[in-house]
């Protein structure tokens, strides 16, 4: 192959990266952001007596799992409502709903709403987008990514809808939830203010200085095994604390000051899957910056980034401090 082929390969390979890299949190046109903001906002709720995931249990004699089912939707839910209610960034009514109410709204071509949805990569329209549902026969749990998505009802089964945004967990915990939605209003604001491509991962990437003073925030169970807590000290020479998960959640519900926090965003598309670690202000929210994954690797290998935080992370994340 000459030079000029393996320039221009190079270049279109790089141009499909970024368009796919941006493309993971939507692609949402401005109006339909302003309609959304203007709307009620229904979030959907997982059910606690769903028949399929009864019947599930019941046929594979696991009836005995039922109770711990509907305790983990229960602490989901939870969960939800707490998330929404203090940290949804917009001004506009609130309602929780589960999945067959909404799905009757959209049936009934409704457009008086809007819908807030964490759901599994698998989801299907006709199915309880709900993670709650992927027991299989031996009660273990799948791997498969869950997501969180707000959309305008009328486009319910559009895959995207205005924004979606890959969550750490695949049963998300309250840490999970509030940093989707900081992510996507972040990720809304890149919209309204029109960037677009290279420049909006460009802009994404640059590490605020303040980051610098604070504590970052690391979830023991998001870093990679082996990777310890004294590990992160030799590749990032910042302060920082390596916490639990109630901890983190605690910190992050108290919007503790001068704290940053780290989080996993997976995305799987088309058999291939990308990892990005944000960063966000403990206090505020705020988009703090982020390490992205070479996404050249996806192309080849199917798979780009790291799924647990670890020794590449946080030279990355050194490098883009350091202005490089």
């Amino acid at each position: 192959m000459n030079t000029t082929k393996t320039i221009l390969l190079i270049a279109a390979t790089l141009l499909i990266s970024v368009n796919s890299l941006f493309a993971q949190y939507g692609m949402g046109k401005t109006d339909d952001i302003i309609e959304m903001k203007n709307r009620t906002l229904i979030v959907v709720l997982a059910s606690e007596t769903d028949k399929e995931v009864m019947d599930k249990l019941t046929f594979t004699g696991h009836k005995e799992q039922i109770p711990f089912y509907q305790k983990r939707a229960k602490e989901f839910n939870e969960s939800l409502k707490a998330s929404f209610q203090n940290y949804w960034p917009f001004k506009q009514t609130i309602i929780f709903k589960e999945w067959e109410e909404v799905k009757a709204l959209y049936e009934a071509k409704n457009t008086d709403y809007a819908v807030a949805l964490v759901f599994q990569v698998n989801f299907t329209y006709n199915r309880n987008p709900s993670p709650f549902l992927d027991w299989n026969d031996s009660v273990t749990i799948s791997r498969s990514t869950s997501y969180l998505k707000v959309t305008l009802i009328e486009d319910l089964k559009k895959t995207f809808g205005i924004g979606l945004t890959g969550l750490a967990n695949f049963f998300p915990t309250k840490t999970d939830i509030i940093s989707g939605i900081y992510g996507l209003e972040y990720y809304m604001d890149v919209r309204m203010r029109g960037v677009g491509g290279l420049a909006a991962i460009t802009e994404a990437k640059l590490i605020d200085p303040k980051l610098k003073s604070m504590t970052l925030m690391i979830r023991k169970s998001d870093l990679a095994q082996k990777f310890t807590t004294d590990s992160v000290k030799k590749y990032y020479s910042y302060a920082y604390k390596v916490l639990d998960d109630s901890t983190m959640d605690k910190n992050i519900l108290d919007k503790v000051s001068g704290m940053a926090y780290i989080m996993t965003a997976p995305f799987q598309n088309d058999g291939q899957i990308t990892y990005t670690q944000e960063i966000f202000d403990c206090e505020t929210g705020d988009w703090l910056g982020a390490v992205f994954p070479d996404m050249m690797a996806v192309q080849y290998a199917g798979k780009a980034g790291r799924g647990k935080i670890d020794k590449k992370v946080f030279l990355k994340l050194t490098q883009q401090i350091n202005g490089k």
